[in-house]
């Protein structure tokens, strides 16, 4: 595992070279098959995940101000898809080790069951940040927040249709739910000294977005939601920015890594001209 990293280090590192694009690498098997990739290994789960994965962080690690992989898609091909996530996390940790890696796993459980959690995450794979919930409560994050080199991302108002059946819930003193964790992240949970706590916010929602902004002015947030999902990206980075013109993450995933590939045009060349596009779009978004 590669030592000395710590979470805010580097994304502030990042920041400061206006680099706001969090790449997602949720590399399904279905979209590779269907790009019909030159030099691509075939029957063989470990070798395709990991030969994509490679080159197309080869071809963003200039645009990226992070990564993020989605644990399902890698669990859903055990047991091949595991080493895949292992060996993914080693090549950018050695070919673009300036780049924070963050795992995307919504954990959450008691305490006990957290320290497996934590084990596989930090010791075992060794990514930067999580994504966490907060459903059970701050007693239940705390396995992880102990961690003072790692960043964690908690989940407040998601981008999914369907989030609002809780997250959107009014609360005794006329706030709501999603408003109540950004406040408890913002103002109790978080250690001043470590600032290693963010929030999930789906670009999705524009406004809400802004009221997390004003509820927790100084958290990063990771702004899902933005390409597939329709996402408003010059809404999202107006309003999820901080004074400081930065403090977010935009996140792609599909938009990034499975574009169409014009003639005479390398998968990776279209993979890096997507992160590029995209990463001067949130460029041109702070002026608009």
């Amino acid at each position: 595992m590669t030592q000395d990293r710590n979470f805010n280090r580097l994304l502030q590192a990042r920041w400061d070279q206006n680099k706001f694009l969090c790449v997602g690498l949720d590399t399904d098997l279905g979209e590779i098959a269907r790009m019909k990739i030159p030099g691509m290994p075939s029957d063989d789960v470990l070798a395709q995940m990991s030969y994509f994965n490679q080159h197309a962080v080869m071809a963003t690690s200039r645009a990226a101000a992070a990564y993020k992989l989605n644990f399902a898609f890698y669990l859903g091909e055990w047991p091949d898809g595991l080493q895949a996530l292992y060996e993914t996390v080693r090549f950018i940790q050695k070919h673009a080790p300036e780049v924070p890696i963050i795992l995307d796993t919504k954990w959450n459980d008691i305490g006990n069951t957290n320290k497996g959690y934590v084990k596989y995450a930090f010791d075992i794979l060794g990514v930067d940040a999580l994504t966490l919930n907060a459903y059970m409560g701050e007693e239940s994050l705390l396995p992880f927040l102990r961690y003072p080199d790692k960043g964690f991302f908690i989940l407040c108002k998601t981008s999914n249709p369907g989030s609002a059946e809780f997250q959107d819930l009014e609360l005794k003193d006329g706030t709501t739910l999603y408003q109540r964790v950004a406040k408890n992240v913002s103002a109790v949970w978080e250690n001043q000294e470590l600032g290693n706590l963010g929030l999930v916010v789906g670009a999705t929602y524009p406004e809400e977005l802004k009221i997390v902004r004003r509820i927790a002015p100084g958290l990063p947030i990771l702004l899902p939601g933005v390409g597939s999902q329709a996402g408003d990206l010059a809404q999202a980075v107006r309003n999820g920015q901080n004074k400081r013109g930065s403090g977010f993450l935009v996140n792609s995933s599909r938009g990034i890594l499975y574009p169409k590939v014009p003639e005479g045009r390398s998968i990776e060349q279209s993979v890096g001209f997507a992160a590029d596009d995209l990463s001067r779009q949130i460029s041109k978004s702070f002026r608009a």
